[in-house]
């Protein structure tokens, strides 16, 4: 587990930069997957905690069927 933490793409990204514009970008990508990784905590957790927004969900192609 502590070779996942110590080994994966982002902080390889953050040991590889040496300018400013690289630090940038590194930080960028850093922070587009903290938001992307919160969005779906979030989601999940509002999934899990209120099953009730499920009641009038109807998907696609079945509103159109008789």
């Amino acid at each position: 587990m502590k070779q996942l933490f110590l080994n994966n793409s982002i902080v390889e990204l953050w040991k590889e930069a040496n300018s400013f514009l690289e630090y940038l970008v590194a930080f960028w990508i850093t922070g587009l997957a903290v938001l992307a990784i919160g969005g779906w905590i979030t989601l999940v957790t509002y999934w899990i905690m209120n099953p009730g927004i499920w009641d009038g969900v109807q998907f696609g192609i079945y509103d159109y069927l008789p």
